[in-house]
């Protein structure tokens, strides 16, 4: 439960930068976001 708290706290910084992170060296952390928002939503 704590796990998915911590998601979902993450989700609205995330989800702001997902699409700008596909771009940069973070493209792991994005995909991992949308991953993330498939699994938990």
């Amino acid at each position: 439960m704590a796990m998915r708290t911590f998601l979902f706290e993450l989700d609205d910084e995330l989800n702001m930068g997902c699409s700008k992170s596909l771009k940069t060296v973070s493209e792991k952390i994005a995909i991992s976001c949308m991953q993330n928002r498939r699994l938990f939503a």
